[in-house]
Parts: structure tokens; C-alpha cells; sequence
């Protein structure tokens, strides 16, 4: 029953932000979306220059664009990453074969980051530094064994492969 010159406002933080962009994926929203930060750790009012108790912001633009991931058949939109964990542990000094778009790497850890453009950082087995490959709009990753799947720090579940698109 929203109307285009009514104002929703979330009052959270990053656990709210994800939870109601994944309930309303498909559902169309005429007005603003606002936040008002008051979760815990707020990273994603962070990335946006704010900080907890700040005036109520518009986030509709960055939850019209987020990017989505399809592991198992099931779509979830994320916001700040995805982290890929064999499973259900750090990769720790164990490789495990990462196939982006058809170019195999090796990773110890892996996570999938949402910026501009999607990339991908992972540790390799011996690296001080991070390895980042860009990986543009659409990804398909596999992985040699099932790995559980963290979407914006909630466990989701395990699969050797997911599909991810940049945006809606």
C-alpha cells in the first residue's frame, strides 16, 4: 500500500538492511528507503559514510543494484560479500581449486567482494597479500570440493558451484 510520496524508513543495521532486501526482491517499491543506523557493527552504512545515530539516509539506489547470488538454486541479494569456507572451516593452509569463468586458481581463502565491479580476494597458500581477480558483471565459480557459503556474514549452506550476478 506504499505510495510514491510516502517514506519507508529501516531502523537497524547490517543483519536488518539484509534481511529486507532479500523479502522484497521481487516486490515493487514506489517511495525512498531510508536507514537509520543503529545496529552493532553497521558496515554497510559504513561503506556510505555513516556511522551509528546519524540522520536517516536513502539506500534505495544501493538496494536496486546490489548483486545477487544463486547457490543451490536459491537467489540471495548480498551487500558488502560472500565467503566461501570448505566445509564449514577456514581454508587454512589447504588449497582448494577455485574455477572463475573458466580460469582455475588456487586459494587458501576466498571471498567474493561487491564494489564496482565484482571481485574476488583470496589468500594463496603462501601470500602476505591479498590475490584479487576481477570479475566483472556475471561469474560462474566452482570449486573442487563443497564449500559452505557465508552471504553477508549468514551461513547459507554448502555447493561446488554458484552463479553471481552484479546487478538486478
Amino acid at each position: 500500500a506504499l505510495k510514491p510520496e510516502d517514506t519507508l524508513i529501516l531502523c537497524g543495521g547490517d543483519g536488518t538492511v539484509h534481511r529486507f532486501v532479500n523479502l522484497v526482491q521481487d516486490v515493487p517499491i514506489p517511495c525512498d528507503i531510508l536507514l537509520f543506523p543503529l545496529g552493532q557493527r553497521n558496515q554497510f552504512a559504513g561503506r556510505l559514510h555513516h556511522r551509528l545515530g546519524d540522520a536517516p539516509f536513502s539506500i534505495k539506489h544501493q538496494l536496486l543494484h546490489c548483486p545477487s547470488i544463486t547457490v543451490e538454486n536459491r537467489t540471495r541479494c548480498f551487500l558488502w560479500g560472500v565467503e566461501f569456507d570448505p566445509m564449514g572451516r577456514r581454508f587454512h593452509h589447504r588449497q582448494t581449486a577455485v574455477n572463475v569463468n573458466g580460469d582455475c586458481h588456487k586459494f587458501r581463502s576466498l571471498q567474493l567482494t561487491a564494489n564496482e565491479d565484482l571481485t574476488l580476494q583470496g589468500r594463496q597458500a603462501y601470500a602476505r597479500t591479498p590475490s584479487i581477480i576481477s570479475c566483472g558483471s556475471d561469474v560462474t565459480v566452482c570449486f573442487d570440493r563443497p564449500v559452505s557459503v557465508r552471504i553477508d556474514g549468514e551461513l547459507i549452506g554448502q555447493a561446488e558451484r554458484c552463479h553471481v550476478c552484479m546487478a538486478k
